[in-house]
């Protein structure tokens, strides 16, 4: 995978960028269709599949100083997105989250896009950390985009 994105990125320079923000993969392995299908009885995170992310979001962080020094004029950062994500699931409540381990749509816990039918979503969907089984609501996303791509971090872009 990271070299598939270093083969994407180089390809970005090629075609005139300099600037490139990279940002890490989120704790997958807690989306609730993740925690339905591989957290047992209690439903808990996939060490396993979070173990993994952690390993290409540490090459990703090579990646982008390898990208530094071979391609001349270039500004590449990689934006932490994966400790926030877990922060904001380990401490939800002083933004107003109630639930962490279901998604707002259906039973919260494997449906995904148009499966998100029956029974319906929730009727308040910012007391969620995920709209479905995979995606996060927009409180969120807002959240973790300001938490990511903060002032003091993107500043390093320019």
């Amino acid at each position: 995978m990271i070299s598939l994105a270093l083969d994407f990125h180089k390809k970005l320079y090629e075609a005139g960028a300099r600037r490139i923000g990279l940002v890490e993969l989120p704790p997958t392995g807690c989306a609730p269709a993740i925690r339905s299908s591989q957290g047992g009885p209690r439903r808990e995170c996939s060490e396993s599949l979070n173990r993994r992310i952690r390993l290409f979001n540490s090459k990703l962080s090579l990646m982008v100083d390898q990208m530094n020094q071979e391609l001349p004029g270039t500004k590449a950062v990689k934006f932490e997105l994966y400790n926030h994500f877990v922060s904001l699931a380990e401490n939800p409540a002083p933004y107003g989250i109630e639930e962490v381990k279901r998604g707002c749509c259906g039973t919260g816990n494997i449906e995904s896009g148009v499966l998100c039918v029956v029974p319906g979503t929730c009727a308040a969907a910012d007391k969620y950390l995920f709209f479905d089984s995979f995606h996060p609501t927009e409180l969120a996303a807002r959240i973790l985009t300001y938490q990511t791509l903060s002032p003091p971090d993107l500043s390093k872009l320019f």
